[in-house]
């Protein structure tokens, strides 16, 4: 992991290209959402290129509006939720 933040419960993750099709991150995703953190994750050349971008799409998901198209997944898809009795907003993920 790269960045959390307990408070919010979110792991930001920032990748290279090998992580593509990462298995083993997709085990670390379950594994995180699993203990209640969301996550979400940003391409190396997206934090190059756009770091305001990146900043604004955090910004949203702390707000609970994550854009669907993002690489988000909620602590919602784990039976376990956030795991303080609080779901996160479902975000078709």
């Amino acid at each position: 992991m790269d960045f959390a933040c307990r408070s919010e419960l979110l792991v930001v993750e920032i990748d290279g290209g090998q992580h593509a099709e990462s298995k083993r991150d997709k085990r670390r995703t379950a594994y995180l959402n699993g203990a209640g953190y969301s996550v979400l994750r940003f391409w190396n050349n997206e934090v190059l290129e756009n770091l305001e971008g990146c900043f604004e799409t955090l910004v949203s998901v702390f707000h609970g509006n994550p854009s669907t198209d993002l690489r988000f997944a909620p602590a919602t898809l784990s039976p376990k939720g956030r795991g303080d009795g609080t779901a996160t907003a479902d975000q078709g993920h």
